[in-house]
């Protein structure tokens, strides 16, 4: 019961992070802007956490490059989700080590990404 009720909730976490990763970029493609920076700033382009990491490593946050981390961040979660679905081996920690990459999406990714790995880690093995 543990089991499947884990798998659920890891499905859901791992779905709307990898989902809203993939909706920001495509976002922020088709508008110039991402969705989560008016959410959080306003005005400010620049407040969200993960924009003022990203600019103190000298990577442009409205950039192409970036845009295209969200795209690719956000089908690679669906891909390793899926993979999580169908009981492919190894896909677990292919999921763990997804959600460890996410940490750099501060704070909503960062929250998200931690809960679905203390669920992966302590989920029990068939």
């Amino acid at each position: 019961m543990w089991n499947s009720l884990s798998r659920v909730i890891i499905f859901l976490l791992v779905f709307y992070l990898a989902g809203y990763l993939l909706y920001d970029g495509l976002h922020a493609f088709a508008t110039g802007n991402y969705a989560q920076a008016f959410l959080e700033a306003g005005d400010n382009p620049y407040a969200a956490k993960w924009m003022q990491l990203v600019q103190g490593l000298g990577i442009n946050p409205i950039g192409t490059f970036m845009k295209s981390i969200h795209v690719l961040w956000g089908l690679w979660g669906l891909w390793a989700l899926s993979l999580f679905t169908f009981n492919v081996w190894g896909s677990r920690w292919n999921l763990f080590f997804y959600c460890i990459c996410c940490l750099w999406y501060m704070s909503f990714g960062s929250i998200l990404a931690v809960l679905a790995m203390l669920f992966l880690f302590f989920m029990r093995s068939k």
